[in-house]
């Protein structure tokens, strides 16, 4: 007899791997197992446990208990005052509202302050201040050193340079000339005594009285001419009259 290869049973399969082993079926004659989940069934020979009582039905509420009259306080002469109770107190007085706050407005914002960092430098402590020539310095300080500090000129000349000095010189020329064309061009009176006039005749007297009269005419008549160019400063025009002027003084 020979071996030969035994065909493997398609039910012997062991179970896929992850998954539990089966349970054993039952033996014959005993009563299959529960299903997962539901409780398990009494042993054989016991009493069958009682069936559930059924559900209380829901309580309902109680009716609300009437209020109680309030009792008028009973005032005594004698008694204290009654206590307010919560039936008979005043109700609680809301406080008004808090007036709102305005918001106030956003403050700007700092601006950076830039801090500039001074340079010092040795040269800067002997930088020129002044717009004076060094020779004219130190000349004045010669000058106030030995007293000799001069007139008030000589103080401005050295403030303001010597073309001060031109313009003073000018100044002062002009108004020497005005000064003494004024006392040249005014008019002299000159006074004729009684005795010399004794000696005189009558026609010459006339004669001068004429001349005198001709010459006090043409004063009046230079006068306000004179006067009005004078006042205004027109040099061309007092050269102009002072020759006539001048005629009528001989």
């Amino acid at each position: 007899m020979g071996l030969g290869k035994k065909k493997k049973d398609g039910n012997d399969l062991p179970p896929p791997p992850g998954l539990p082993p089966m349970p054993m079926p039952p033996a014959p004659g005993m009563p299959m197992p529960p299903a997962p989940g539901m409780p398990m069934p009494p042993a054989p020979g016991m009493p069958m446990p009682p069936p559930p009582a059924p559900a209380a039905p829901p309580a309902q509420p109680m009716p609300p208990a009437p209020p109680v009259p309030a009792k008028p306080p009973q005032t005594s002469p004698s008694g204290p005052p009654p206590v307010p109770t919560p039936q008979n107190s005043p109700p609680p007085t809301t406080p008004p509202p808090a007036p709102a706050i305005e918001a106030l407005p956003p403050s700007p914002a700092p601006e950076p302050v830039e801090i500039v960092e001074e340079e010092e430098s040795y040269s800067g402590l002997y930088a020129k201040k002044s717009g004076k020539p060094l020779q004219q310095v130190y000349g004045h300080i010669d000058r106030i050193s030995q007293g000799e500090i001069g007139s008030l000129l000589d103080r401005y000349s050295d403030r303001f340079g010597h073309e001060l000095d031109r313009d003073i010189i000018v100044m002062r020329k002009e108004e020497r000339d005005d000064k003494a064309a004024e006392i040249r061009d005014s008019p002299t009176v000159q006074l004729l005594n009684e005795e010399e006039e004794s000696h005189l005749d009558g026609e010459t007297l006339v004669e001068l009285n004429g001349q005198l009269k001709t010459v006090e005419d043409e004063l009046r008549r230079l006068k306000p001419e004179y006067q009005s160019a004078k006042d205004e400063g027109d040099r061309q025009l007092l050269r102009e009259l002072r020759p006539s002027l001048e005629a009528l003084m001989a």
